[in-house]
């Protein structure tokens, strides 16, 4: 794999020397997956006839528009990378279901974008908070999306407090406000969101931040903080619920193609970055452990295991990387995953791991285009597509 380009390079440095310090509260998915993407221009998005506006066409080893191509197989770990746009601190990209338009989320513009538009479909109405770990951090839109145009974000406003908004697709401000929750430090704001197979609203809330979660909010059900939340949209209070606790800042989750399992790339402190794979639904005691360990390894009293403990599948140790960003499973039942500072890149197939070739520095989020396609976006600024290596 090729080193990244310098001024990366040096910017990293910079981020993990701030990350390890006590303040910082370690490597961090926000401070690795959210700060690096150095100011491009504020200008549109690039256009080229190499964009993943449409499906895929129909190519040997790509999904066909019409399904009836050989579908790509991701399980080789061998993979090619094409960058294709280039954007202002690019921290989310991806289709809505059944339209063929590919989104990126800018976060500290606080702007969605779409590949080959000069005007941005959405520039929050509301100022962001502009810390490294803070800004427009996640979008999920609606599975109904091409019927109600429903879809919602996930930023941390000007006081550095964590918001969930609805918008519908045309207007420029907000239909309501889901969730808030104050946040304590500028760091580990989670900022995923993600509709699940059962057709609620998941939210990925980090511990709060500084460093080794002093309130212990992970472990505490009183609070928000350090959990994985699921909010009924559709029906019901739309209070949000407590799905899972013990995570410490879980940057990207993704849920199995067949809805039967779920994927966190749960971000370490100082040591340990880890990956958890669960059945879905999860158990009502469902607890990743943080802060008593991290990864598999004692961290705060004791380091005895808690009542409904899922540990991890993988771990790496920071030797490898600092801050762990989560993919998606991908055809071939293979899972791909990276390392947000060293650009490292694993893929899990059937319950094995092994490292994967793919050359994208600073791995921010994995997304999908409506064709299936992997879109990778980068802390260096840009868009890539990544596919199988042919004949890999």
């Amino acid at each position: 794999m090729r080193r990244r380009a310098p001024f990366v390079a040096v910017l990293l440095a910079g981020l993990v020397l701030a990350a390890c310090g006590g303040g910082g509260g370690g490597s961090t998915a926000s401070t690795a997956g959210t700060t690096a993407a150095p100011a491009t221009t504020s200008a549109a998005p690039a256009t080229s006839a190499a964009e993943p506006t449409t499906a895929p066409e129909t190519t040997s080893g790509s999904t066909a528009s019409t399904g009836t191509a050989t579908e790509p197989n991701y399980a080789s770990g061998s993979y090619r990378a094409r960058r294709v746009a280039e954007f202002d601190r690019p921290v989310w990209v991806g289709s809505p279901p059944g339209d063929d338009r590919v989104f990126v989320v800018e976060q500290h513009d606080a702007r969605i974008r779409i590949l080959g538009q000069r005007a941005p479909f959405l520039t929050l109405p509301e100022p962001v908070s502009q810390g490294e770990e803070q800004g427009l951090l996640g979008l999920a839109f609606h599975p109904d999306f091409a019927k109600n145009g429903r879809y919602f974000v996930n930023f941390t406003d000007a006081s550095g407090n964590t918001q969930v908004q609805e918008f519908h697709a045309g207007g420029q401000r907000p239909v309501k406000t889901w969730l808030e929750v104050d946040q304590p430090y500028p760091n580990h704001n989670g900022g995923n969101l993600v509709f699940g197979p059962d057709g609620r609203l998941y939210v990925g809330m980090g511990d709060g931040g500084s460093a080794g979660d002093p309130q212990n909010h992970a472990q505490d059900r009183s609070s928000l903080l350090g959990k994985l939340l699921a909010i009924d949209v559709d029906h019901g209070s739309g209070k949000p619920a407590i799905v899972a606790i013990g995570l410490r800042n879980p940057w990207r989750f993704s849920f199995a193609p067949d809805g039967k399992s779920i994927w966190i790339g749960d971000v370490g402190q100082d040591r340990w970055e880890e990956i958890d794979h669960t059945a879905f639904p999860l158990p009502s005691d469902a607890n990743f452990g943080w802060r008593l360990l991290e990864g598999n390894h004692p961290y705060a009293d004791g380091g005895a295991k808690p009542k409904g403990y899922i540990g991890p599948v993988f771990e790496y140790s920071h030797a490898d990387g600092c801050s762990v960003t989560g993919g998606v499973e991908l055809p071939g039942n293979a899972y791909l995953f990276g390392d947000y500072c060293s650009a490292k890149y694993w893929v899990i197939v059937n319950g094995q791991v092994r490292p994967a070739k793919l050359d994208i520095p600073a791995p921010v989020h994995f997304g999908l285009d409506s064709g299936g396609r992997l879109l990778v976006a980068s802390g260096d600024g840009g868009v890539y597509l990544v596919t199988p290596e042919p004949g890999a």
